[in-house]
C-alpha cells in the first residue's frame, strides 16, 4: 500500500497554582518548587498566606521522589512542617502524568496526540531521550493515532530530514510546510500512513482550499528538495550542530545575561536573564521589553536579522551556512549582548 501526502497551503502552571490554594484553604502548609519563575511561585506563596497557612517559595526541581523527600526533610529541620510539596520546576513531559490522563479521560475519547517534535517558536524545547518513544508506544497501545508537527523542525533543521528521525518514531501523521518549499511559495503537506490514507480512497475528505497542490508551489517544493540533497544541506546542518553548541556555550561563558543555551542540529536559542540566580527573563512572558528591543536594534545595524522573541534569541540560520559565516553571526551576537548584560541584576 503506497504512503500518501496531502498538499495544503502552509503551514500550565495555573493548575498548580489551582491545587496549591486548595490545599491551603484545607489548612496545609505548602512548598512550590520553581526553576525560573521566581516571581510567579512567590505570588502563589503570597495567595497561600492569605488563607491563613504556610507557604515558601523554593527554587529546586524534585522531579524524582527521593529528591522529593530529601527536600521535605532539609526544609522541614528549619522551616517546619511541609504538609504538600508542588513541583513546578520539572518538564510537563512525564509519560506517566500522559498515561494518566488518558486513563482519566478514557482512550476512546481520544482522537489524536498531537506534538511538535522540537518545539520552534515557544523556545527550540528538545525532548528527552525516551520521550517520543515513550508517546508513540502509548498511542499505539491505546489506539490514538499520534500527529508530529513537523513544520519548523522538519526538512533537515535539526540536522535530519524530519525531526522525529533522531529517535526513531514514525508518527501516524505528520505536518510539514516551510522547509518544503524554503519558503519561497505557499505551501505545505500532511503525510499519512497508508492504512488511514487508505479510508480516503472511497471517502472524501472535505477539507480543500482554492490553492491546494499549486503546481507553481509543487515546483518550488521539487526544487527546493533537490538543492538539500545536491548540495547536502542537511549533512551540513548535522555537521554544524556541535560547532552551534560550542559557539553557544562561549557566549553563556562569556556573557552573565545569557541563562540558557539550546540547539540541535541549526536549530537553536539563547535565553536571556536578569538574574542566573533567580532566572528572571531579561524580558517579561509575552512582550519584548526596551532591553531586548535594543539587543535587535543592535544586531539590525550590524547586519544580522533574526528572530526576537520574548527573552530569547534564535539562533536559526540558512541550513547553506558555511563555518566561518556562523562564526561571523556569532561574533555579532556577542557584541549586542553587552546591551543585555548591562541590564543583569548585580
Amino acid at each position: 500500500m503506497e504512503r500518501r501526502v496531502a498538499l495544503i497551503t502552509g503551514g500550565a502552571r495555573g493548575i498548580g497554582r489551582a491545587i496549591a490554594l486548595n490545599l491551603a484553604a484545607s489548612g496545609w502548609s505548602v512548598a512550590i518548587c520553581y526553576r525560573s519563575s521566581k516571581a510567579e511561585a512567590e505570588e502563589t506563596v503570597e495567595a497561600i498566606q492569605k488563607e491563613g497557612t504556610r507557604g515558601l517559595a523554593i527554587k529546586a526541581d524534585v522531579s524524582d521522589p527521593e529528591a522529593a523527600l530529601g527536600l521535605v526533610r532539609q526544609v522541614e529541620g528549619t522551616w517546619g512542617r511541609i504538609d504538600a510539596l508542588i513541583n513546578c520546576a520539572g518538564p510537563y513531559h512525564r509519560i506517566p502524568l500522559l498515561e494518566e490522563t488518558i486513563e482519566l479521560e478514557g482512550p476512546q475519547t481520544i482522537a489524536a496526540f498531537i506534538l511538535e517534535t522540537v518545539t520552534g517558536t515557544n523556545g527550540i524545547l528538545i525532548p528527552p531521550e525516551g520521550y517520543l518513544e515513550g508517546v508513540r508506544e502509548m498511542c499505539t497501545r491505546h489506539g490514538i493515532v499520534l500527529i508530529a508537527d513537523e513544520i519548523m523542525c522538519g526538512f533537515g533543521r535539526t540536522g535530519e530530514w524530519f525531526a522525529v528521525n533522531h529517535w526513531g518514531v514514525v508518527p501516524d501523521l505528520m505536518t510539514a510546510a516551510k522547509g518544503l518549499t524554503s519558503s519561497y511559495l505557499p505551501l505545505g503537506a500532511v503525510a499519512i500512513r497508508p492504512e488511514i490514507a487508505a479510508h480516503f480512497e472511497e471517502n472524501v475528505f472535505y477539507g480543500g482550499l482554492t490553492y491546494n497542490s499549486h503546481p507553481l508551489s509543487c515546483a518550488a517544493a521539487i526544487a527546493a528538495i533537490e538543492v538539500l540533497e545536491e548540495d547536502d544541506l542537511i549533512g551540513n546542518a548535522k555537521r554544524l550542530d556541535p560547532v552551534m553548541r560550542r559557539h553557544h556555550e562561549d557566549l553563556m561563558a562569556k556573557h552573565p545575561s545569557v541563562g540558557r543555551v539550546r540547539n540541535i542540529g541549526l536549530f537553536g536559542i539563547l535565553e536571556l536573564v536578569k538574574s542566573r540566580e533567580t532566572m528572571e527573563p531579561l524580558s517579561p512572558y509575552n512582550s519584548v521589553n526596551e532591553t531586548m528591543q535594543a539587543v535587535n536594534r543592535a544586531l539590525l545595524e550590524r547586519g544580522l536579522f533574526t528572530m526576537i522573541r520574548f527573552n530569547g534569541i534564535m539562533t536559526n540560520p540558512p541550513l547553506c551556512i558555511s563555518e566561518e559565516q556562523l562564526e561571523e553571526g556569532f561574533a555579532t551576537i556577542d557584541e549586542a549582548l553587552s546591551i543585555a548584560d548591562a541590564a543583569v541584576d548585580v
